[in-house]
């Protein structure tokens, strides 16, 4: 049987901690970029990924979860006790 050593983590919570960073940032990037031509013509039609303020702020919202997630799933990798 191979050994495994302990220190490696799990490539699942790799992904997890990937997926929610990433997942995150471009959610966040979405949400913002949308808010701010909000605030440049007051009309979302032209931004393509929300339809309203309400769809910007649950974007944002949700990157925000998500990027906080990743992050605290890299940092429990990093610092647990070996």
């Amino acid at each position: 049987m191979p050994s495994t050593d302990d220190r490696v983590p799990d490539i699942r919570r790799v992904g997890v901690a990937t997926a929610g960073i990433a997942g995150g940032l471009v959610l966040l990037t979405a949400g913002l970029r949308d808010f701010l031509l909000y605030l440049d013509s007051y009309d979302l039609g032209m931004a393509g990924t929300a339809n309203g303020i309400g769809g910007v702020v649950a974007l944002v919202l949700v990157g925000a979860l998500l990027f906080v997630l990743g992050l605290r799933e890299t940092i429990a990798m990093a610092t647990r006790d070996t």
